[in-house]
């Protein structure tokens, strides 16, 4: 987009290959990506993988990125193939876990919600996934709900708050919310 703004191509180059570097960097068998990479490397510093922070934005870039320019067909194959691998490997009823990016659910799985994962009923709305985005979106207000806010990170296996000091307030419960609402007028 920045290249488009400006005239300049070589932002637009260099975030295409900086996906793609990630791209082929996933685990294979499970196409799951972890939180952290040493940039200069190429290496995983950190191989917990989920939709929560640190990772939430690459999942709805690359779909966004495919709304905008269509013409990246790649874009879309990349996303629905990230997205599979989410749904299968880190998806624990409605909720959303982190887990090794080589294990999935097979190994350590990590029983917190994030609020930065709560963009992900709204990428489901994009995708037409009406019915899992709605479960998704009430697992997650459960919690807002309950408190009257919405955490930095909520433990729902043992129903409590992570503490991690700060909460600050997050558009993306209510984003998810308004797209649902938006896909669903008249339904």
């Amino acid at each position: 987009l920045l290249s488009r703004l400006t005239g300049d191509p070589s932002f637009g180059k260099a975030a295409k290959l900086a996906t793609r570097a990630l791209w082929i960097r996933r685990s294979p068998e499970l196409n799951l990506f972890g939180k952290h990479i040493d940039a200069q490397s190429g290496k995983w510093r950190e191989y917990l993988s989920g939709v929560g922070s640190n990772s939430d934005s690459f999942y709805e870039y690359l779909l966004k990125h495919y709304i905008l320019f269509p013409d990246d067909g790649d874009f879309w194959l990349m996303f629905l193939t990230v997205y599979s691998g989410v749904h299968d490997n880190s998806r624990l009823g409605e909720w959303y876990v982190d887990v090794d990016m080589s294990h999935g659910l097979n190994g350590h799985v990590r029983q917190v919600f994030e609020s930065l994962m709560a963009f992900y009923p709204g990428l489901q709305v994009l995708m037409g996934e009406l019915v899992p985005s709605a479960k998704t979106l009430n697992s997650f207000f459960l919690v807002r709900e309950f408190l009257g806010l919405l955490p930095e990170r909520f433990n729902f296996a043992h129903w409590k708050v992570d503490d991690v000091g700060i909460h600050p307030l997050r558009p993306e419960l209510l984003e998810s919310c308004y797209f649902l609402h938006l896909a669903t007028i008249g339904l």
